[in-house]
């Protein structure tokens, strides 16, 4: 006997194979129409087969599971087998918006995976199979003093509440990634100051990738209302022109360090010496965002690139100071290159290749942009007037952010969601 049959709807089967992936990366036996039904064969057959032999059933909820004619048989089963609920022969869970008020599925506690990020929703999932208690690690916060994440939030710089929304576009690869080195090196190892490289085309839009920085610290790994990371852009200018000369001088260490420490101070307004620095930081009394919009004559260095982060990591801070992240956007507008394997190298050298985030790619409307409606967009005249002006691009494989960002920011300034 196997673990689980797993049940949904067509529509749904990117939801419930990554159900099933989860679960068997766990240890737990799987049957799935998508991996398991063999093609030529009688459906009905099958399905009788997979109930008769897994111990309990999954019932991936949404609007489409609930509608269709072929899930309920499948659900229906288990639930005769069990009807109390003592067994947990059949388990529900919510993948899309839906809501069950009546009927007999309205009688069993779901899992709900709706609305919450990637990580959350697989130790949710596993944990709730489990049968364990779903108490979390952090003191939780009352709705009568939590404010939305965009609220908290101190965008500055002419950045707009509007631009924060569509920077949640498709960001998970990078979510993932700063989530994992942020918990290893920050929580793991008390590190003070890490720092990150962003490099991507001009048309991606990668600067909004510091508002899925500030959301994540704010949101999954810092918890404090009273102090949500505050952005701040680092502006100086070397004044440096492109020539070969003149690049060469970027990849000394007095330049990189000083560098730093003049980009560092004028925007903390104080001495711009490593130890000054140290000590201000060290005072500040929520976690801050430096963020650094690359110039061409940067982005043409990797190697001062690296030697900036290098410099920025190895600042000595209180070990009672919160947290500091540096942010390096390397904005690439033809004909302009970036070097993937060149800045990789220089990373290596410092043993910094982690700091190197996953290159962008263009949202997908189907894949992406529907999910953000539905997670960032809660005004339904907003959600009407998005979904009719993107009617054009539904048959697009990928979108450009900067496309986007074009159709999209006149319409939530118009109407906020929040």
């Amino acid at each position: 006997m196997k673990d689980f049959f797993i049940s949904y709807n067509k529509a749904d089967e990117d939801n419930a194979a990554w159900v099933a992936w989860q679960l068997e990366k766990a240890g737990y036996t799987i049957i799935i129409q998508a991996w398991d039904f063999k093609k030529g064969n009688n459906f009905v057959l099958e399905m009788d087969d997979a109930l008769k032999n897994t111990n309990q059933t999954i019932a991936v909820l949404s609007p489409n599971f609930l509608e269709s004619v072929y899930t309920s048989p499948e659900w229906a089963a288990a639930f005769a087998q069990d009807p109390t609920g003592v067994q947990r022969k059949l388990i529900p869970i919510r993948v899309k918006p839906v809501e069950i008020t009546s009927g007999l599925l309205a009688a069993i506690n779901y899992i709900d995976l709706v609305g919450i990020d990637l990580e959350t929703a697989k130790q949710k999932l596993l944990q709730s199979i489990e049968g364990k208690r779903l108490k979390p690690n952090t003191e939780p916060i009352p709705s009568f003093h939590q404010e939305q994440p965009n609220k908290t939030l101190k965008i500055t710089n002419n950045y707009t509440l509007a631009e924060y929304e569509i920077g949640q576009l498709n960001r998970a690869a990078q979510f993932q990634h700063f989530k994992g080195r942020i918990l290893e090196e920050c929580c793991s190892r008390q590190r003070k100051t890490l720092g990150f490289i962003l490099a991507g085309p001009e048309q991606e839009w990668p600067v909004a990738i510091r508002f899925r920085l500030a959301h994540l610290l704010e949101k999954v790994l810092i918890g404090d209302s009273k102090h949500a990371p505050s952005l701040k852009k680092l502006n100086a200018d070397l004044g440096l022109t492109n020539e070969p000369e003149e690049l060469q001088k970027l990849a000394t260490v007095e330049n990189y360090s000083q560098y730093l420490w003049d980009l560092l101070g004028d925007v903390l307004t104080c001495q711009r010496e490593q130890t000054a620095l140290q000590e201000r930081l060290s005072q500040l009394p929520e976690c801050h965002i430096f963020y650094r919009e690359a110039l061409r004559e940067e982005i043409n260095a990797p190697n001062f690139l690296a030697n900036l982060l290098s410099a920025w990591e190895d600042l000595q801070l209180h070990p009672s100071s919160k947290s500091h992240f540096l942010l390096l956007i390397c904005e690439i507008a033809p004909p302009q290159q970036f070097s993937q394997e060149q800045i990789i190298a220089a990373l290596q050298q410092h043993n910094l290749e982690q700091a190197l985030l996953p290159q962008l790619r263009s949202p997908n409307y189907h894949a992406d942009i529907k999910d953000w409606i539905k997670l960032y967009i809660d005004n339904d005249t907003l959600r009407d007037s998005i979904s009719e002006a993107l009617k054009a691009f539904t048959e697009q494989p990928d979108i450009p952010m900067i496309t986007l960002k074009k159709v999209l920011k006149p319409l939530i300034e118009r109407y906020p969601s929040h």
